[in-house]
């Protein structure tokens, strides 16, 4: 079973020396429906999540989706497999919005992979 990190934990983890890559696996109509994301996340199509996996091999990663259930966990299930240490956000993005934590908006055009 794949674990997972709640947003208190990631919050602090990523204000460490040696924070966790973090990842956002939303689907793009979510995505751009919510205009907004963590600063620091990366993104990555889940759908392509076999495609980019085995470049975060050896790397600490959370993944998160919109509310922590069956995108994340699959693209955690795949990144383990691929030898990341991966866990998905407990409740996803929504819980880390409703928690008041930082986003920053879309940027135009921003990257997909």
């Amino acid at each position: 079973m794949t674990g997972m990190m709640t947003v208190a934990e990631l919050f602090q983890a990523i204000d460490t020396d040696t924070p966790p890559v973090v990842i956002d696996v939303r689907r793009e109509a979510a995505r751009l429906e919510s205009g907004r994301t963590m600063a620091f996340a990366l993104r990555a199509l889940p759908e392509r999540a076999d495609v980019w996996a085995p470049s975060f091999a050896g790397c600490r990663t959370v993944v998160f989706c919109v509310h922590g259930h069956e995108v994340g966990r699959t693209c955690a299930t795949i990144l383990a497999r691929e030898g990341s240490g991966a866990v998905f956000l407990q409740g996803g993005f929504e819980a880390w919005l409703e928690a008041g934590y930082p986003t920053v908006p879309l940027l135009p055009g921003s990257a997909q992979g």
